[in-house]
């Protein structure tokens, strides 16, 4: 059985496209379930999942976070794989049943990524997102598998633990650095899902957040201080800073950013060098 986890808050907008997304996927009825878990919305969400015909199970009431709710989700799912997907994304039509045949083939595969699309807030393809071949290094530096478009077996979380409290926004990365060594990770071919890029996001509201827990799980989990994340870092900081400033400015405009930018690189480092960098 798969278990569909999504996890949902104040998205009355997207959830309807998601769980017709999964409606969508030509699985057989009785060989999955929809749990999702909403942290109290005040908008239209539980009206839909009181409706819509692919929810399984539902529950809306505080928690103390994403991770909460997903941990939550996973507790209350029967399956032996965990697909989850937060309410905003969505799945091809039909792609569901190629991976499904793919993890039949693959039987030492503890998490299957595939290949997905970015899309905006209107589900409009902006590109592809860039996943590669299965290697942890690389994922110190970047995130290169798409949360969406990843199942897991429940055994991963039954022996190496749910989500983590202290991360509160790349969840789904210091997940995959903190098991990275221990599973299997196999990429399959198969483009599964949308991953939608907007506004509401936590990783569009909390870059600086995600950068540096970015860069602190790399080091605690893969013991190495990235120096692309340490640059993401720096830049980040600069846009707190100075938000009137980019990367693609001109002029004294683009020698300044860069300039303060180097300035925020060099101190990052010397924390990170001398052990001080630590979480907010």
């Amino acid at each position: 059985m798969i278990s569909f986890v999504v996890p949902t808050l104040n998205q009355g907008l997207f959830i309807h496209k998601c769980l017709d997304s999964i409606a969508e996927q030509n699985i057989a009825l009785g060989t999955f379930e929809v749990v999702v878990i909403d942290g109290g919305s005040s908008d239209c969400t539980v009206e839909i999942l009181k409706k819509h015909p692919v929810v399984t199970e539902w529950v809306s009431e505080p928690d103390l976070g994403h991770w909460d709710a997903l941990n939550k989700g996973i507790q209350k799912s029967h399956g032996e794989w965990i697909a989850w997907i937060n309410s905003d994304d969505f799945y091809f039509s039909g792609a569901f049943s190629k991976v499904l045949n793919f993890i039949n083939e693959t039987p030492d595969a503890d998490i299957v990524y595939c290949d997905a699309e970015e899309v905006d807030e209107n589900g409009d393809k902006i590109g592809d997102y860039l996943v590669e071949p299965w290697n942890y290094e690389r994922l110190i530096d970047r995130c290169i598998l798409c949360q969406p478009a990843t199942i897991i077996r429940k055994s991963v979380f039954d022996i190496h633990g749910g989500l983590s409290a202290e991360c509160r926004v790349a969840i789904d990365l210091e997940y995959w650095l903190r098991v990275g060594k221990k599973v299997n990770f196999v990429k399959a071919p198969i483009k599964l899902a949308a991953s939608r890029l907007w506004a509401g996001t936590k990783s569009s509201k909390e870059q600086l957040s995600m950068q540096e827990e970015a860069l602190y799980f790399g080091h605690l989990h893969g013991n190495r201080w990235s120096r692309r994340r340490i640059g993401a870092l720096a830049e980040a900081r600069v846009l707190k800073a100075f938000p009137y400033f980019s990367p693609g400015d001109r002029g004294y405009k683009r020698l300044f950013f860069y300039s303060i930018r180097f300035f925020f690189y060099i101190f990052v480092e010397f924390q990170c060098r001398l052990g001080f960098f630590r979480l907010r």
